[in-house]
C-alpha cells in the first residue's frame, strides 16, 4: 500500500499524497476501513441539520485526498471513539450543500478507478459559481489537487463573460467573500466601460437589486474614466429617489447621461503622450490563401498581461 501522508510543499504548507500517486496506486486506496461522510447545513431556525451523504467512504481515500481528514482520522485525533481499535469512523463537512459534497466524493472514488484523475464536478445551471463552491470546498478540507483545477476551470469561464445567474449567487454567499465580490465588480465594469457586456439588461436588474453592487461598480468605472467618484456615484439609485423618479435601468442610464456630459474631460495639453515603436514577430507568412500573423511584445514596454486582459479571480 503506498504511503497515504501529506508532504510538505515549497512554502511550509501540507499538500495531499493523491498528487503523488500514479493511477495503480490510487486503485489500491479503494481497500481496507471504510469512513462514513455527514453534512451539517447550519440553519437559523431549525439549529444544525445533520446528514449523511455518504457511507462506506475508504478511509484511504479520504486521508490521500484531504488534509485536514488525515489530520482527524489519525490514531491521536480520532473523531468517534479509538482509532485504534475503531474500522468505522465519521467525519462531518459544512459549507456549500450535501449534492455537492456528494459530488466531490464521487469524483475521488472516480479518481481511484485506475485511469488517472476524473474530470472536476460541473453542472450547466450556474457552472461558474458552482466551480468557486467546489473550490471552496475544496480549500476547506486540504484537497489541493481539486482546489487547483476548480480554480483552473473558473478561469477559462470567466475569460468571455460571467452570467448575472452566476453574479446574484455569488453576490448572494453568507459570509461575503470580499475577493470573490471585487473581481465581479471589475468583471462587469470592464466590459460595462468597454461597451462589450452582453445581456446588459439582465445586469441592470443587478444592479438595481444590489445598490452595493451598483455603487462598487460605479466607482470602479469613475476610476476608469479618470474622473471624481461621486459622478458615477451621481446616476445611483440613492440619487434618483431624492429626484422622485423609479429606479428602473432606463432612468439610471438617463441620468448618467446627463451627469457625465457635465464632466470636464482633461485637456490634450495636461496630457502626456507617448509614442512607443514595436517590431513585429512574424510567426506565420502570407500565403495565397490565409493572412499572415504577427505577435507584439507587449511586455517590452511594460504591458503586463493583468494590465492588457483584465483581474482573474
Amino acid at each position: 500500500m503506498a504511503s497515504t501522508k501529506a508532504t510538505s510543499t515549497s512554502n511550509g504548507t501540507k499538500s495531499s499524497c493523491a498528487a503523488s500517486l500514479n493511477s495503480a496506486q490510487l486503485k489500491r486506496l479503494l481497500a481496507g476501513p471504510t469512513v462514513t461522510i455527514l453534512f451539517r447545513n447550519k440553519t437559523d431556525t431549525d439549529g444544525d441539520d445533520v446528514r449523511v451523504v455518504y457511507e462506506d467512504f475508504p478511509k484511504n481515500v479520504a486521508t490521500a485526498f484531504s488534509t485536514k481528514w488525515e489530520a482527524e482520522l489519525s490514531p491521536t485525533e480520532g473523531v468517534v471513539g479509538n482509532i485504534k481499535n475503531s474500522t468505522h469512523q465519521t467525519i462531518v463537512v459544512s459549507g456549500a450543500d450535501g449534492d455537492t459534497w456528494r459530488k466531490i466524493l464521487d469524483w475521488m472514488i472516480r479518481c481511484c478507478q485506475g485511469f488517472g484523475y476524473a474530470q472536476v464536478p460541473n453542472r450547466k445551471l450556474k457552472p461558474y459559481a458552482y466551480q468557486f463552491f467546489i473550490h471552496e470546498c475544496a480549500a476547506s478540507i486540504g484537497c489541493d489537487i481539486l482546489k487547483k483545477r476548480a480554480r483552473k476551470r473558473m478561469v477559462l469561464l470567466s475569460v468571455e463573460q460571467i452570467h448575472s445567474e452566476d453574479v446574484r449567487a455569488l453576490w448572494l454567499v453568507e459570509p461575503p467573500n470580499e475577493k470573490m465580490r471585487t473581481f465581479l465588480v471589475e468583471h462587469i465594469a470592464i466590459r460595462f466601460w468597454e461597451k462589450r457586456l452582453r445581456a446588459k439588461s439582465a445586469f441592470w436588474t443587478l444592479r438595481e437589486e444590489f445598490s452595493d453592487l451598483h455603487d462598487r461598480i460605479n466607482l470602479f468605472i469613475a476610476e476608469l474614466n479618470g474622473g471624481p467618484a461621486d459622478v458615477a456615484r451621481g446616476y445611483g439609485p440613492t440619487r434618483l429617489e431624492t429626484q422622485g423618479h423609479k429606479k428602473t435601468a432606463r432612468n439610471i442610464s438617463a441620468v448618467k447621461v446627463e451627469e457625465q456630459s457635465n464632466v470636464q474631460r482633461p485637456t490634450n495639453a495636461k496630457r502626456e503622450n507617448k509614442t512607443v515603436t514595436l517590431k513585429p514577430h512574424i510567426v506565420r507568412k502570407a500565403t495565397s490563401k490565409t493572412p499572415a500573423y504577427a505577435k507584439l511584445d507587449l511586455a517590452s514596454i511594460g504591458v503586463t498581461r493583468e494590465k492588457f486582459c483584465g483581474p482573474r479571480y
